[in-house]
C-alpha cells in the first residue's frame, strides 16, 4: 500500500507535458485565504521552510509537493524539481525557494499575476510520509496594488476548477481567531462538496484566539460537520521566523501548546502537525486505492480515442505516390458521406431538421406546390380584361362561340406564370445540394487535415452544380413553353368542362333571341307615338355607296329606334344599344352624324349607322338627345371638338361597363381558363420534381466523383497544395504524440503496483 502515494506522483509526472487535468488524479489541495496559514503548514509538514514569503500573493502558480518517506533516517532530504530533472536540491530554505520563484516568473510575467500552470516539486526525505499536496494561491476579496481588477475572479475560478475534481480532497484552512462562518476556504469546499465528504477543516494559530475562548465547537464539528473532520495546528509566527525558530522547535511547541491547554487536552492525540501528517496519508492512500480501477480505465479509454485522432491525422504526407493516395481516399471518403446524406444513410438521420432528399422532398411537396396552389385564373384575370382579348383578337370578325383564340391568349398567360415557381424550385434544390456539399466536407475527417484540398473539392462541386443547375433551369423552363406551345383543347378532361360550358351558351343564345322579339314586339306598338316625337325625318344612310332612305328615329332610354316610313304605316327595322357607342359627325358630309357601334356578343357585328337631317340646328338637337340618351347609363365621357364620345385613348374599363351578355360570356371564357389551367398547372407540378431529380440531384450522384476525379486528381502540378496540411493540424499531431506517450507511461506505471504485489 506504500507505494500507492509514489505511483501517483509518477502520473503527475508523466500528465505534466500534456496538462495536469488531463486525468483526474487523486490529490489533496490547500485551500484558504493568504492570511489563513496555510504555506505555515505546508512547511510544518514537509519540515522545511522553503515556500516563498512576502506581502500580497506570494503563491502565484499551483505547486504540487510530492513527500516520499526514506526508509533511511541517515539518508538527507533531497528535493528535485519536474522541469528540471536530474537537478537535485539539499538547500530548501535559498536554492528551492528561488527555483520556485525563477520558475513562476518564467511562466507568470508581472509579480501581481497568477497562472494555473502547476510546478511540480519532489521532495525525499526520512521525516515525511508519503503524501501529495497542492498549494494553491490564497483567495482574496479586494485587489490591492498593482493587482488586475480581475485577480479576484482569476484565482477563485482557478481554485474552484482544483477542487471540483472529485478525486481531490480538499484540505481547507481557517484561522482559530476567524468566524468559521467566514471562511474562505470552508465557503469555496462547501460550493463543490456541499455535504462534506472530502473536505478536512484545518484550524490555525489556536495560540492567537483571545482570552477564555476556544475552538471545541469547531474542531468537534458541532459548528459545521465534515465528515472526513478538522485538526487543530500551531504555526510558527512571524516573530518566530524572524528569530530563525526551527521547524522541529516548532513542532515541540506545539506538543506542548496542546497537552498543556486544559481545553485541548482531551483532543491532543487528534491534533498537531504530525497528526495531520499521518492522517492526509492514509486518507490519501485509502482515496487512491479506491479511485484507481476508475483512474487506470480512463487512462485506457483517453489513450484509445488519442491513437484513434492520431491515426486518423496519420504521418506528414511528403511523396508523390502518398500524395496521391490521400487524395483519392479523401475524394471517396467525401462520396461515400454524399452518397449516405442523399440517400438518408450515417449520421444525417439523427439531425434534429431534414437533410438530405428529405429535405428535396419537402421542397417539392410543401413550397413547390404551395406556391403553385397560390396561382388560380380566377384571381388573375379580371372580366373585365378577359372582354377587351376577346375584342382585340376578334377585331372586325364575328364570332359565334368563344374564340379560339381569344382562349388561347388567356391561357397562355397564366400558364407562364408557372414558370417562376418552377424555376424558383430548382434553384432551392440548387442551393440544397450546395448545403450538403459544405456539411460533407465538415464530417469527413480526411478532409478535416487538408483545408487546400477540401476547399478545391467544394469549388468543383459547386462549379458541377452550378452547370447542372443552369441545364435544369432550360429543361423545366421547355416543360412550361411546352405546355404553351399546344392547346390541347381535346384533352379529355377538357372537353368534358367544355361540353357544359357550350350547353350553356345554347341555353344563353336562346334567351336572348326572346329578349329581342319582344323588344321589336313593344317597338312596334310604339311606332306611331315615336314618330310623333321626332324632330324630324331623316336620312338613313345605306352601306355600299347606296341612296339614303327616309327614315324615322325614336330615341329611348337605351337604344335607338330606327323606323321605316316609306310605307303606309312606319315600321321598326332596327334596334340599336346606345351604350359604349360613339357619337360624331361626319367628316365628309353635312349635316351627318355617324354612330359607332359595340360589338354586343358574340353575335353582333360591329357596324357604323349614319343619318343626315335637314339643317344643322335639327342635326345639333338629334345630337344632343343621342348622347343624352348614351350617357344616362354612365358611357364613355365626352370628346372635345368636333368629335362628341369619339375614340379614346386604350385603357381598362370597369366591371360597370358590362352588359349581362358580356359577363355571362366572361363567366363561360374564366371557367374554361380555370380548368385547362389546372389540367397544365397539375402537369407542371408533377413534371418539375421529376425533372429536378434527373436532371440534377440523380447526375450530381453518378458523375460529380468522375468530375472531381478528373479536375483535381488528374492536377499533378497542384497535388502537393492539395495535401499541405494546415499549421493547426501539425500541432494537433505533436499533441496528441506527446499525450499518446503521457498515457502509454502512465499504464506502464499503474502496472507496477500490481507486480509488487506480487512479489
Amino acid at each position: 500500500m506504500e507505494d500507492l502515494i509514489p505511483l501517483v506522483n509518477r502520473l503527475q509526472e508523466a500528465f505534466a507535458p500534456v496538462g495536469f487535468a488531463s486525468i483526474d488524479l487523486p490529490q489533496i489541495a490547500v485551500v484558504g485565504s493568504q492570511s489563513s496559514g496555510k504555506s505555515s503548514v505546508l512547511e510544518s509538514i514537509v519540515g522545511r521552510s522553503l515556500l516563498p514569503r512576502g506581502a500580497g500573493i506570494c503563491t502565484r502558480r499551483p505547486l504540487v509537493i510530492q513527500l516520499t518517506n526514506l526508509a533511511d533516517k541517515s539518508k538527507p532530504a533531497t528535493a528535485e524539481f519536474a522541469h528540471a530533472p536530474g537537478k537535485i536540491y539539499t538547500d530548501f530554505e535559498t536554492e528551492v525557494r528561488l527555483e520556485i520563484e525563477a520558475e513562476t516568473e518564467r511562466v507568470v510575467k508581472g509579480k501581481k499575476m497568477v497562472s494555473a500552470e502547476p510546478i511540480i516539486l519532489k521532495i525525499w526525505s526520512p521525516h515525511v510520509v508519503n503524501l501529495t499536496l497542492v498549494d494553491l494561491p490564497g483567495l482574496t476579496k479586494v485587489p490591492v496594488g498593482e493587482q488586475p481588477a480581475n485577480i479576484v475572479h482569476v484565482i477563485s475560478d482557478m481554485v474552484r476548477e482544483f477542487i471540483l475534481n472529485e478525486n481531490c480532497i480538499i484540505l481547507a484552512v481557517t484561522p482559530a481567531n476567524q468566524d468559521v462562518a467566514n471562511s474562505d476556504g470552508l465557503q469555496f469546499a462547501r460550493e463543490v462538496d456541499p455535504e462534506g465528504l472530502r473536505t478536512i477543516g484545518v484550524i490555525t494559530k489556536l495560540d492567537l484566539m483571545d482570552e477564555g475562548t476556544n475552538c471545541l465547537d469547531v474542531l468537534t464539528g458541532k459548528s459545521y460537520p465534515l465528515r472526513l473532520g478538522y485538526v487543530g495546528v500551531i504555526n510558527r509566527s512571524q516573530a518566530d521566523i524572524d528569530r530563525n525558530k526551527s521547524l522541529a522547535d516548532s513542532l515541540e511547541s506545539e506538543r506542548k501548546f496542546l497537552q498543556q491547554h486544559r481545553e485541548y487536552v482531551s483532543l491532543a492525540s487528534r491534533m498537531g502537525t504530525p497528526y495531520l501528517s499521518r492522517m492526509l496519508n492514509r486518507i490519501l492512500e485509502d482515496h487512491i486505492k479506491q479511485v484507481l480501477p476508475s483512474i487506470t480505465k480512463r487512462v485506457k479509454d483517453s489513450l484509445r480515442v488519442a491513437s484513434t485522432e492520431l491515426a486518423d491525422i496519420g504521418d506528414v504526407v511528403s511523396t508523390d505516390r502518398e500524395q496521391r493516395a490521400v487524395v483519392l481516399k479523401s475524394i471517396t471518403s467525401f462520396m461515400s458521406a454524399y452518397e449516405d446524406a442523399m440517400e438518408g444513410r450515417g449520421n444525417a438521420v439523427m439531425d434534429s431538421a431534414l437533410v438530405g432528399a428529405a429535405r428535396l422532398r419537402e421542397l417539392f411537396t410543401g413550397e413547390f406546390n404551395a406556391n403553385l396552389a397560390s396561382l388560380g385564373a380566377s384571381q388573375d384575370v379580371s372580366d373585365t380584361e378577359i372582354m377587351r382579348i376577346r375584342k382585340n383578337v376578334t377585331g372586325t370578325k364575328a364570332d359565334l362561340f368563344v374564340p379560339n383564340s381569344a382562349f388561347e391568349v388567356l391561357v397562355k398567360g397564366l400558364i407562364n406564370h408557372l414558370e417562376a415557381p418552377a424555376l424558383d424550385c430548382v434553384r432551392a434544390a440548387h442551393d440544397e445540394l450546395r448545403g450538403i456539399v459544405i456539411a460533407v466536407l465538415g464530417a469527413v475527417k480526411e478532409l478535416q487535415q487538408f483545408e487546400g484540398l477540401a476547399r478545391r473539392i467544394q469549388e468543383v462541386a459547386f462549379d458541377f452544380l452550378a452547370q447542372r443547375c443552369e441545364l435544369t433551369l432550360e429543361f423545366v423552363s421547355n416543360i412550361v413553353q411546352m405546355e404553351t406551345a399546344y392547346i390541347n383543347t381535346d384533352h379529355a378532361e377538357f372537353e368534358r368542362v367544355r361540353k357544359g360550358v357550350y350547353n350553356l351558351m345554347a341555353a344563353q343564345q336562346t334567351s336572348d333571341v326572346r329578349e329581342a322579339g319582344a323588344s321589336r314586339a313593344e317597338g312596334s306598338k310604339a311606332a306611331q307615338t315615336a314618330v310623333r316625337k321626332t324632330p324630324g325625318q331623316v336620312q338613313l344612310l345605306q352601306a355600299g355607296g347606296r341612296p339614303a332612305v327616309p327614315a324615322t328615329l325614336r330615341i329611348t332610354a337605351r337604344n335607338l329606334e330606327i323606323f321605316d316610313t316609306q310605307g303606309a304605316n312606319p315600321k321598326m327595322v332596327r334596334q340599336v344599344p346606345l351604350e359604349g357607342c360613339s357619337i360624331k359627325d361626319a367628316a365628309t358630309r353635312a349635316n351627318t352624324l355617324e354612330i359607332q357601334l359595340q360589338r354586343a356578343s358574340f353575335f353582333s357585328q360591329a357596324e357604323m349607322i349614319a343619318f343626315t337631317a335637314a339643317s344643322s340646328e335639327e342635326m345639333r338637337e338629334w345630337r344632343e338627345m343621342l348622347i343624352a340618351a348614351r350617357d344616362s347609363k354612365g358611357a364613355r365621357a365626352r370628346g372635345g371638338g368636333g368629335e362628341v364620345g369619339g375614340p379614346q385613348p386604350a385603357r381598362a374599363l370597369g366591371p360597370e361597363k358590362l352588359t349581362d351578355r358580356e359577363r355571362v360570356e366572361s363567366e363561360i371564357l374564366r371557367q374554361l381558363l380555370q380548368s385547362y389551367f389546372d389540367i397544365v398547372r397539375r402537369n407542371v407540378q408533377d413534371a418539375v420534381p421529376k425533372a429536378v431529380m434527373l436532371m440534377l440531384v440523380r447526375h450530381t450522384q453518378q458523375k460529380l466523383q468522375h468530375e472531381l476525379m478528373s479536375t483535381i486528381y488528374a492536377d499533378e502540378d497542384n497535388m502537393e497544395m492539395f495535401t499541405m496540411q494546415s499549421e493547426s493540424v501539425v500541432l494537433r499531431r505533436a499533441e496528441l504524440q506527446t499525450t499518446v506517450a503521457a498515457l502509454r507511461q502512465a499504464l506502464t506505471i499503474i502496472s507496477e503496483p500490481h507486480r509488487i504485489s506480487k512479489s
